[in-house]
C-alpha cells in the first residue's frame, strides 16, 4: 500500500545507499585512534565482524516487518501496531535523539573539516565558551549553512534527496576502498602486531567487547532503512539489507587493518586523524587529499541519510496523532514532509549554540536508542506472531533481536556510559512522558 502523500521515488540502489551512507559517517575515518587505543587492529576488525553477526537477527527481523508493513516510520510503526502507543512512542521518541544526533555530529564534524581548510573563518568572532569548549560566530553560520543545505535538498523531493545519497555513496566507496588499496600496497602488515593486534591496555576480549558495544550505533544505517520504504518502488527487502550489513562490517574492519599498517599503530595513538597520518605515510599528499575527500563525503551522506530519516520519523508520529499533526502535513508540490524537515533542521541549528559539550551526552542518548530499537522491533515481530500467522524462524528471529537488545543495552550501561549519561537517558526519558502526556491531553479536549 502506497505511504498517502509521499511518492514512491527511491529504488533499492537508493535504499542501499540510505543504509551505507548513515553508516558508514566521519567515524570510520576520525575514530580510528580512539579505536585502536580502546581495542587494536585486529580488535576493532573482529568487533565490526562480530557485532554485524550479532545484529544479523536483527536484519531478518526489520526484513519481515518491513513486507508486512511497507511504510515510513520503521521501529516506531510497528511498535504501533504491535505494542501500542506508549511503548511505539518511546519507540519513536529514542529513535528521533539517535538520528538527530548523528546529523549534529556530522555538522559538528563539517566544521571541524572547514577549519582545517579556513581555520580564520570558523574562528571569526569568539563570542562565549560552553565547558571546555569556545564558541565562535564563524562556527555558528557554518553549521547553520550546512544544516540549511540539506533542509532545502530534503524539501525539495524524495528523489533529488535519493539520488544526492547514491552520488555521495559512490564517492564513500571510491574513497574507502582506494584507501584499502593503497594500504596493501603500500602498507605493512606485520604493523598490525606491533606492538599487539590488541589493545595495550585491555585484554583481549574486553578489546573485542567494547567495540561490539558500540556496534548499535556503528550499524545505525540498518534502521534508517526503514524509514525509506514508505517512499520506495517495489523492491526485495533481503537484497538491500544483507548486502549492507555485511558491506558495512568489510569497510570498518579494513579501513582499521589498513590504518594500522602505515607504522607501529601505538605511535598513532594520539594523532586526531589517524587515517590522513597513515595515507600520507602511503602516498604522500596525494593520499591526504584522498581522505580529506573521504571525510567530506562521509559526513555529506551521513547528514543527508538521517535528514530524510528522522523526518520520515517524526511524520508517521505526527500521523498517528503521537506529536502534533501538523507535522505530517505534506508539500502539494513536492511530496515531501516539509514541516518535519524544517523541524528537525531547526532542532539541529539550535543544538550549535551549545557547541561540542553537548555531544557526550547525545552520543549516550543515542547508542541507548539504537539498541532499544532492537528490543522494540524484535517483540513486535512476536506479538504479532498468531496475527500473520508467522513461521518459528519469524519468531526466532525476533526473540534473538530481543535478546540482541538486551545484551547492548547491558554493555552500554556497564562499560561505555558514565553516570552523566545514564541521568541524561533518564532526563530524556521523563521529557518524553510529558510530551506523551501533553499531546494526549490535547487530543481528549
Amino acid at each position: 500500500m502506497e505511504e498517502i502523500g509521499l511518492r514512491k521515488k527511491l529504488s533499492t540502489m537508493d535504499l542501499f545507499s540510505l543504509g551505507l551512507g548513515s553508516s558508514i559517517g566521519w567515524g570510520v575515518w576520525t575514530q580510528q585512534a580512539d579505536w585502536l587505543v580502546m581495542s587494536g587492529p585486529v580488535g576493532t576488525a573482529l568487533g565490526a565482524l562480530l557485532g554485524a553477526l550479532i545484529i544479523l537477527p536483527q536484519v531478518m527481523t526489520y526484513c519481515k516487518l518491513t513486507t508486512l508493513f511497507p511504510k515510513a516510520g520503521g521501529c516506531f510503526k510497528w511498535s504501533h501496531e504491535a505494542l501500542g502507543k506508549l511503548p511505539s512512542f518511546f519507540a519513536g521518541w529514542y529513535l528521533f535523539i539517535a538520528y538527530v544526533t548523528i546529523i549534529i555530529l556530522n555538522v559538528t564534524a563539517f566544521s571541524v573539516w572547514l577549519k582545517i581548510l579556513l581555520p580564520g573563518l570558523i574562528e571569526y568572532q569568539y563570542i562565549y565558551s560552553v565547558g571546555r569548549y569556545p564558541l565562535y560566530l564563524g562556527w555558528i553560520i557554518a553549521a547553520t549553512l550546512v544544516c540549511l543545505i540539506f533542509v532545502f535538498i530534503n524539501y525539495r523531493g524524495v528523489k533529488l534527496a535519493g539520488k544526492t545519497q547514491t552520488l555521495v555513496v559512490i564517492g564513500v566507496l571510491i574513497g574507502g576502498l582506494s584507501y584499502v588499496l593503497m594500504a596493501f600496497m603500500r602498507g605493512n602488515l606485520a604493523f598490525i602486531t606491533d606492538p599487539s593486534v590488541f589493545s595495550l591496555k585491555n585484554s583481549p576480549s574486553r578489546s573485542i567487547i567494547l567495540w561490539i558495544a558500540i556496534a548499535p550505533w556503528a550499524f545505525c544505517g540498518l534502521e534508517n532503512v526503514s524509514q525509506g520504504f514508505g517512499e520506495a518502488k517495489v523492491v526485495k527487502v533481503y537484497k538491500v539489507w544483507i548486502p549492507l550489513i555485511l558491506f558495512t562490517a568489510f569497510i570498518y574492519s579494513s579501513i582499521a587493518i589498513a590504518t594500522a599498517m602505515a607504522k607501529p599503530w601505538d605511535q598513532m595513538t594520539g594523532e586526531w586523524l589517524a587515517t590522513a597520518t597513515a595515507a600520507k605515510i602511503f602516498l604522500g599528499k596525494v593520499g591526504v587529499s584522498l581522505v580529506t575527500f573521504s571525510v567530506f563525503v562521509a559526513m555529506v551522506s551521513g547528514i543527508n541519510g538521517f535528514f530524510m530519516s528522522s523526518s520520515r520519523l517524526i511524520y508517521s508520529m505526527a500521523d498517528l496523532n503521537l506529536i502534533p499533526k501538523v507535522f505530517s502535513k505534506i508539500h502539494p508540490k513536492y511530496k515531501t514532509p516539509y514541516l518535519a524537515i524544517q523541524a528537525v533542521g531547526l532542532f539541529v541549528i539550535i543544538t550549535t549554540f551549545f557547541g561540542r559539550s553537548i555531544l557526550a551526552w547525545l552520543i549516550d542518548i543515542s547508542a541507548f536508542g539504537q539498541a532499544s530499537a532492537f528490543v522494540f522491533a524484535g517483540l513486535s515481530l512476536c506479538r504479532l506472531r498468531s496475527r500473520f500467522k508467522l513461521s518459528k524462524w519469524n519468531t526466532l528471529s525476533g526473540t534473538l533481536s530481543v535478546m540482541a537488545g538486551i545484551f547492548f543495552l547491558i554493555l552500554l550501561l556497564t562499560l561505555k556510559m558514565a553516570l552523566t549519561g545514564i541521568i541524561a537517558i533518564i532526563v530524556y526519558t521523563i521529557l518524553g512522558l510529558i510530551c506523551f502526556k501533553i499531546v494526549n491531553r490535547a487530543k481528549k479536549s
